[in-house]
């Protein structure tokens, strides 16, 4: 009788666990909106006097609901995410990492937009180094056809002087040496000069002596 007492008293103590089943296996979804993410965790209840708890945890936020079928949580992080679901009896969990393709992170945007604005300023430059150093190239082509004209005229002058032989004959070397014929100054016709009379000599006496 005592036995029977005993073992009908824990019957009555416990009662909860005698009609508690184990849990479902949670259900984590995850969706994008705009810069959120919305994370929904849900579970099939099967019975309406099952008794549980839904947890849905990320690194930085954590939300816990008793006797819920969903939770959802938005946040601006990506992640692991956790769905828990227990009971006395059991304990079912879900994990996943989520990450969105169209949420980025503002350090992320902001170094891409500092790679396209120094990509395009390197491509500036590029282009204004490669037209100096066309304009450089175009100058000195410009001088240098310059200096072959300068230099083909000259040449055209020095062919036109005549040049002596290198090696000259014994004539051309006479005719080098004959001295030049001076100018001849025309001189005028002079009257001819009048003779000089000759006087008749006396002879000559020889004088007396007294």
């Amino acid at each position: 009788m005592e036995f029977l007492k005993k073992r009908n008293h824990l019957r009555c103590a416990c009662p909860f666990s005698s009609f508690s089943e184990p849990v479902p296996q949670p259900i984590l979804s995850a969706e994008c909106m705009n810069k959120t993410i919305s994370v929904k965790c849900e579970v099939k209840q099967k019975t309406k006097d099952e008794t549980f708890i839904l947890e849905l945890s990320q690194d930085k936020s954590k939300k816990i609901q008793k006797n819920a079928t969903k939770l959802e949580l938005h946040t601006r992080y990506s992640g692991t995410f956790r769905c828990v679901v227990q009971n006395q009896v059991s304990k079912k969990m879900a994990e996943k990492v989520i990450t969105c393709s169209g949420h980025l992170d503002v350090y992320l945007i902001l170094s891409i937009a500092g790679g396209a604005i120094f990509f395009v300023i390197f491509m500036i430059l590029l282009i204004y180094c490669i037209r100096k150093k066309k304009a450089e190239r175009l100058e000195d082509d410009d001088e240098e056809r310059m200096m072959q004209a300068r230099q083909v005229d000259s040449e055209m002058v020095v062919r036109e002087l005549p040049q002596p032989p290198c090696n000259p004959t014994p004539r051309q070397l006479r005719v080098q040496q004959r001295p030049l014929p001076q100018p001849q100054v025309q001189q005028q016709a002079l009257p001819p000069r009048p003779r000089p009379r000759t006087q008749q000599r006396t002879p000559n006496h020889p004088r007396e002596r007294p």
